[in-house]
């Protein structure tokens, strides 16, 4: 499940200096309990307008992953599609849920970690553990999977970026 290496470590460093800023901050935008939270990305373009600011190595990285993964003619404009940046705090954990779907399309989600708990935190994907590694990035089948984490119990967060698609079932068989 582990798709490589998409960013640099300076890109992890300022990505991680910029998302330890957010958590300090506690942005209105934020949704989750009070040990995981989902900061929504305000886009450059398009709709959603409504978020927290992210560097633009962001959406660079975003640019990286679509020319990767071949995604650039999926739909990724629907509102519940938001990009985000998701952080598991000490102590955190995501519940088991799968996302929705849209028709006859898939939810897909290509997670990039930028920090990485080392003390028995793990990732789950449908029955398999995803191997989460800082700097990479995996494939969430978010819209026909079940997916969650363990506790995190160690002293850092886990904070990943999310990236949204819909895509055609056939395209899951590909991957």
């Amino acid at each position: 499940m582990n798709r490589g290496q998409i960013i640099t470590e300076e890109e992890r460093v300022l990505l991680y200096d910029w998302a330890t800023e957010c958590i300090r901050s506690k942005k209105s935008e934020s949704k989750g309990s009070n040990t995981h939270y989902h900061f929504f990305l305000k886009h450059p373009y398009g709709k959603n307008l409504e978020g927290i600011t992210p560097p633009n190595i962001v959406w660079e990285i975003k640019n990286r992953i679509m020319l990767k993964e071949n995604l650039s003619h999926f739909t990724q404009t629907d509102e519940t599609l938001r990009d985000l940046l998701l952080v598991v705090e000490p102590g955190g954990s995501l519940e088991k849920h799968t996302d929705a779907n849209k028709g006859s399309l898939i939810r897909v989600r290509f997670n990039v970690f930028i920090k990485v708990p080392q003390n028995d935190m793990t990732t789950v994907y449908g029955t398999q553990i995803a191997d989460t590694r800082e700097c990479c990035y995996v494939m969430c089948r978010c819209g026909i999977d079940p997916h969650y984490t363990t506790v995190n119990k160690d002293a850092y967060s886990r904070i990943s970026i999310s990236f949204g698609w819909f895509v055609p079932f056939d395209f899951l068989a590909k991957s």
